[in-house]
């Protein structure tokens, strides 16, 4: 007796839930870090404001100082041979003081460059974050359909991945892999094996690209060329 196609649809449809239940899961937990990636962002960057503040502070301080060495020089200028000593020692602190101005300044670059760079880390977080939220489903149902794929969720983030219909002698013959889907995914455990440097070739599109069908059009096609092959 064949399976009830209406049976093996609500099946279909109970798996892809669960599918989708645990990638919103995650996705949510991958909003929460941007959250709390976005305070520490905040706080830090409220840290180098503060410092920056110090800074300039400072600055105004080295001017005032500035402004009285300036003053003493003019005033230790009209009786110049009695105080010559006393003028180069106050020339070699205002030479000091545009040393301390110049070292500040290359601070507030440095805070400055630390912002930028925590500003652009927020901002790819994020796009990686929106990325992984635009899995095409309907992919996913033809891959189910066609090329019969089913997923299990068998752990937090993460999920095994299963295909027949691999080989023309067996067409029940499966083929699997797990894949992580935290903030980096990792492929793991292929059955049959695959080689090493192959996993990470189709891994490392993965997690630049993002795209689900290409990948999962890569592993069936390395499966089977294992499969067949060996």
């Amino acid at each position: 007796m064949s399976p009830d196609p209406f049976s093996e649809f609500s099946s279909m449809k109970t798996k892809l839930f669960g599918f989708q239940d645990d990638f919103s899961s995650s996705i949510q937990q991958l909003h929460n870090q941007l959250l709390n990636a976005r305070q520490e962002f905040q706080e830090n960057i409220n840290q180098l404001r503060y410092d920056c503040l110090k800074i300039e502070s400072e600055m105004d301080s080295l001017k005032l100082r500035e402004a009285e060495i300036e003053h003493c020089k003019e005033k230790e200028v009209t009786t110049f041979e009695d105080s010559k000593i006393k003028f180069k020692a106050l020339q070699l602190k205002e030479e000091n003081l545009i040393l301390h101005k110049k070292a500040l300044n290359e601070r507030i670059s440095a805070l400055q460059n630390q912002v930028d760079i925590k500003q652009k880390q927020v901002h790819i977080h994020r796009q990686q974050i929106l990325q992984n939220s635009e899995l095409n489903l309907q992919e996913m149902l033809k891959f189910e359909k066609f090329l019969g794929l089913s997923i299990e969720s068998i752990a937090d983030d993460v999920l095994k991945f299963y295909f027949i219909n691999v080989n023309p002698k067996d067409y029940q013959k499966e083929v699997t892999f797990i894949l992580e889907i935290g903030n980096h995914y990792v492929v793991k455990d292929c059955q049959p094996t695959l080689e090493a440097c192959k996993v990470k070739e189709i891994e490392d599109n993965f997690n630049q690209r993002r795209d689900l069908k290409n990948f999962l059009k890569d592993m069936r096609s390395a499966l089977k060329d294992k499969l067949i092959g060996s």
